[in-house]
């Protein structure tokens, strides 16, 4: 009898083929057939070869039940399941437990299912090319990783990734993620991927920070990622997470303007920050043109030096870009326009002017002249109307944002 030719094998060539048994190829109608003599021969021989070594360059026949009681009867699989450049029929495994699981450079040209099964190590497919649909079906995982990876279908239902979630170099198409939980604590690698379309159906991303979203273990994630999936969850009407997600780009955004970003750049994205949250609120224009109207009618009032007043201004500007997201800092927010309409209260009293908002409402008004009998600045006049504007601008564009939604 000939030896099979596949390098390292010297296991005997099978039937007319020149490869054993588990590297010829399974083209004939009886290795579709979990009943066939030579399918059971197979699963037979794998069983005698136990799972110690890697399974390299491996034809299978039909993967079923009948298939995998060869490989372990017991549910938990203790040992390493390492599958090297193999072939597979179909893959089908349901309600085990394995420790370690690795599909490397293989290609599976029927339907794939795991279902109800958990992966307490690693379970990794790397460079792997599903035919048909692949399905992940109430599976937990420890650390999840796929890697170039293609198909022509991808289902996940009722999964929790407890550890670590990695998706490199990989296009996702006709994916569907339903009912997909990972845990807060768990860190996501995503890189050069691209979402063509994908659908997020109930995920529990868990908090959507730069503290779990990488690109690898030494760079932070790539923003286009960030943005491609606020772009799906805004085209699903979901804009609460695309909001999460539009927050995660523009920190990320805001990180690169501080390494590489002129000063020019970061004043002006801090400033988009600060009065609008980039577009997000059309609260926080209205917030800001109450806090600029009570500072510059205050300052007017008092019949200050312009450029003492423009410094006063420029002073706050910069104390405020800290707090630019007043979600998160609201009394800081509120002690601002406390302060702020203190400082115009005080200066009314303080000029012997009448206490009340003509003052104040002739500053925040941008199209008009100033309407009261006192005399203003010009520059500082000028230079409030400038502000105004420009947060008047910030406050129209989140409104059409909105709008449009």
């Amino acid at each position: 009898m000939s030896q099979c030719v596949v390098d390292g094998c010297g296991r005997e060539a099978y039937g007319e083929s020149d490869k054993c048994i588990f590297h010829c190829e399974k083209i004939e109608s009886y290795w579709d057939n979990v009943e066939s003599e030579q399918t059971k021969e197979f699963w037979t021989e794998i069983k005698m070869l136990g799972l110690e070594n890697a399974f390299e360059n491996f034809s299978f026949p039909i993967f079923e039940e009948f298939g995998w009681s060869a490989f372990a009867e017991k549910q938990t699989i203790q040992a390493p399941l390492k599958f090297l450049c193999c072939k597979f029929k179909n893959l089908d495994f349901q309600s085990k437990k394995f420790k370690i699981i690795l599909f490397l450079n293989c290609n599976i040209e029927k339907q794939v299912e795991f279902y109800d099964c958990k992966f307490e190590s690693e379970a990794i497919f790397s460079g792997c090319k599903f035919n048909e649909e692949v399905e992940f079906i109430k599976c937990t995982f420890y650390v999840f990783k796929l890697e170039d990876v293609s198909f022509s279908e991808i289902l996940f239902r009722e999964i929790v990734v407890c550890a670590s979630l990695e998706i490199k170099h990989m296009e996702l198409a006709n994916v569907g993620f339903n009912d997909f939980t990972i845990k807060n604590d768990a860190k996501i690698f995503l890189d050069n991927i691209l979402f063509y379309d994908a659908f997020f159906g109930k995920v529990n991303w868990g908090d959507i920070s730069q503290k779990r979203f990488f690109k690898n273990l030494e760079k932070p994630l790539d923003r286009e990622i960030a943005r491609q999936i606020k772009y799906t969850y805004d085209q699903q009407g979901d804009h609460i997470v695309a909001n999460k997600f539009y927050s995660l780009e523009m920190a990320l955004h805001r990180d690169e303007l501080r390494k590489n970003g002129s000063w020019q750049d970061r004043l002006t994205f801090g400033l988009h920050g600060m009065v609008s949250s980039h577009g997000r609120s059309w609260a926080l224009p209205l917030y800001w043109l109450f806090v600029v109207g009570f500072v510059f009618a205050g300052l007017a009032a008092f019949d200050k030096d312009s450029l003492w007043g423009f410094g006063f201004l420029a002073l706050l500007s910069v104390f405020s870009l800290f707090f630019y997201d007043i979600k998160d800092k609201r009394g800081l927010a509120i002690l601002t326009f406390v302060g702020s309409f203190g400082f115009y209260f005080i200066a009314m009293r303080e000029t012997c002017l009448p206490v009340n908002l003509d003052y104040f409402i002739a500053m925040i008004n941008p199209l008009e002249g100033f309407k009261n009998n006192y005399e203003i600045p010009t520059t500082l006049g000028f230079t409030c109307k400038l502000v105004v504007l420009y947060i008047s601008y910030q406050f129209i564009t989140a409104v059409r944002k909105d709008t449009r939604r």
